[in-house]
């Protein structure tokens, strides 16, 4: 549950139930443990959903405790929605979903793939990050992200969306797209000069553009999804049969999405 006692960052939401808390644990330190552990419970339901009904990966990859999510928070932010308990005391509420936004610098002159973002952490299990059998290919929409960058002389100021999880009964109800949608919305507010470190060999350049990138498994769907938020995908990497627990004998498609914040 969410205590009043807690001192987030609070902001509206379109959906007039929902409130959005943002933290930055990296510099307000951990999360309130109600929050973090009900944070942890929904995302490995989401990852049990995924790895259990769509026969992708093996395990599921679940936490047992917090400090794993803190370690995949770094540097970013937790973006924490709630909604009224009408069945618990009053004055606490409900945690109905979780998002996490991380900082990936500025000046790119290219749109990263997932390896040049998420180098070996070991901390993390192993085949976590980086690694394992990599065969990628640019789309046609990511060549022409290229050229434009090329061609306009710009960068871009990267944030990453990840750990996107909604309570299983609250499923269905365009809760997710309106997560997406509130990330956004709060990108938005930010200043990228002051909340974002310079990338490997920067050149930040004026004009630079601001976007969010989603790493997705494609054989689990949920890139169709992310396309209807307005995410274009931008390349594919191939990973191998046992990366991240994957149980399929070809392995599985690693997409990168990307979509300009306006």
């Amino acid at each position: 549950m969410v205590t009043e006692s807690t001192t987030p960052t609070r902001y509206s939401t379109p959906h007039r139930a929902l409130k959005l808390l943002v933290f930055q644990p990296s510099k307000t330190g951990p999360l309130p443990t109600p929050i973090a552990s009900a944070a942890v419970q929904i995302i490995n339901a989401a990852f049990g959903l995924h790895t259990g009904s769509r026969g992708v990966f093996s395990g599921p990859r679940i936490w047992e405790g917090t400090p794993q999510l803190h370690l995949e928070l770094g540097a970013g932010y937790a973006l924490v929605w709630t909604l009224p308990n009408d069945t618990e005391k009053k004055g606490e509420d409900e945690v109905a979903a979780f998002a996490a936004v991380k900082p990936k610098g500025r000046g790119w002159r290219q749109v990263p793939s997932w390896e040049g973002l998420h180098p070996p952490n070991p901390q993390l299990p192993e085949s976590y990050g980086g690694g394992g059998e990599v065969k990628g290919v640019c789309t046609k929409r990511g060549e022409e992200w290229m050229e434009s960058l090329a061609k306009e002389d710009t960068s871009l100021a990267l944030w990453e969306i990840a750990l996107v999880a909604v309570q299983p009964k609250l499923r269905g109800l365009g809760i997710g797209t309106l997560m997406l949608q509130d990330a956004e919305r709060f990108l938005k507010e930010l200043d990228p000069g002051s909340q974002l470190p310079h990338a490997p060999d920067a050149k930040p350049a004026s004009n630079e553009k601001q976007a969010i990138l989603a790493f997705v498994v494609r054989e689990v769907g949920n890139d169709a999804w992310y396309s209807r938020s307005g995410y274009e995908t931008i390349s594919t990497l191939r990973k191998p049969y046992g990366f991240w627990g994957c149980v399929l004998e070809n392995g599985f498609s690693l997409v990168t999405m990307l979509k300009e914040i306006k």
